[in-house]
């Protein structure tokens, strides 16, 4: 059970994390405070179960970087096939709903 409500907090922050930036946020200062929360409870859950593990926050905090690195990165290049291609190929209107 542990591991799951750890996998879940996980994902809810990579997701806040990752996707601040692809929409339009109203409070941005709410959107921070969530993901204090989030961070906190994912904090405590480590200190709790992973206690001898005392890296193990750093590490998944040096991962969310890399995620949010590598988010940024496939935005822009969907963002540069979509303007090179978008003449010149007939996409789905569902292309769009998915990437935007």
């Amino acid at each position: 059970m542990c591991l799951c409500v750890s996998r879940c907090l996980f994902v809810c922050l990579c997701v806040s994390v990752c996707l601040l930036d692809r929409c339009s946020v109203s409070d941005r200062r709410a959107v921070e405070r969530c993901q204090l929360v989030l961070l906190e409870c994912l904090l405590h859950l480590f200190a709790k179960n992973h206690a001898a593990d005392s890296l193990m926050f750093a590490r998944v905090v040096a991962i969310m970087v890399r995620l949010r690195t590598e988010s940024e990165a496939q935005s822009r290049a969907e963002e540069r096939f979509i303007i090179e291609w978008r003449d010149k190929l007939e996409f789905p209107p569902i292309f769009f709903e998915m990437w935007s």
